[in-house]
């Protein structure tokens, strides 16, 4: 049989500390703690492009390529009607424009 290996001069365990004093409690006003966290990591930035025959608006939308029959030319045109008729009647013909007025404070706009 093994015989375990006993210390020949063991180091004596202290008993536990017991107090006798009540455990101190905070006074006073509290105020809270807020932990805030940063990022340091930042998303690469997504770069739209336009496809084929498309182009941006002033509002973000896209909008065909800009040609002769539509109302505007870039997305930084106005389209006045002064005669109380706006004419966006075919699809895309205002969807550039950053603007649209038709009539004035005296006259409205028709259509």
């Amino acid at each position: 049989p093994v015989i375990p290996v006993v210390p020949v001069d063991p180091v004596p365990i202290a008993p536990p500390v017991m107090t006798t004093q009540k455990p101190l409690r905070p006074q006073g006003p509290f105020v809270p703690i807020v932990r805030t966290t940063s990022s340091t990591t930042t998303a690469a930035p997504v770069v739209v492009t336009a496809g084929p025959g498309q182009a941006f608006g002033a509002f973000g939308q896209l909008c065909l390529t800009p040609n002769s029959e539509l109302q505007c030319q870039s997305a930084q045109d106005t389209v006045t009607a002064t005669n109380r008729n706006l004419k966006c009647e075919k699809a895309y013909d205002c969807c550039l424009c950053e603007q649209l007025i038709c009539g004035n404070e005296a006259i409205g706009c028709e259509r």
